[in-house]
């Protein structure tokens, strides 16, 4: 079984500046690469192992505002949100 190491999730550090819309803040990007890891989940209904795919930036998994972990359900929808990650070049616009 794979394991992440997991932090909490920090906020974004805000940065001065025009935003492309009123309503939209733009923060520093705080990571440098977005990827993927396997995890081994126990699903409750059956008592088995489950494999699920969890988003990383630098490696630690991400969390989602209820404090638990991002994951999803196969390989293929957990790098098109990694490469959504990866391709953010200095800010990120928040909508």
């Amino acid at each position: 079984m794979q394991s992440v190491h997991l932090h909490s999730f920090m906020p974004l550090p805000k940065i001065q500046g025009r935003t492309e819309s009123m309503h939209a803040e733009t923060y520093i990007r705080f990571y440098k690469a977005a990827g993927v890891a396997k995890i081994d989940q126990d699903d409750p209904r059956t008592g088995t192992l489950k494999t699920m795919w969890s988003l990383t930036l630098d490696g630690r998994g991400v969390r989602t505002p209820a404090n638990k972990l991002l994951t999803l359900p196969n390989k293929n929808m957990a790098m098109a949100i990694a490469l959504e990650f990866d391709v953010q070049v200095l800010s990120l616009l928040s909508f």
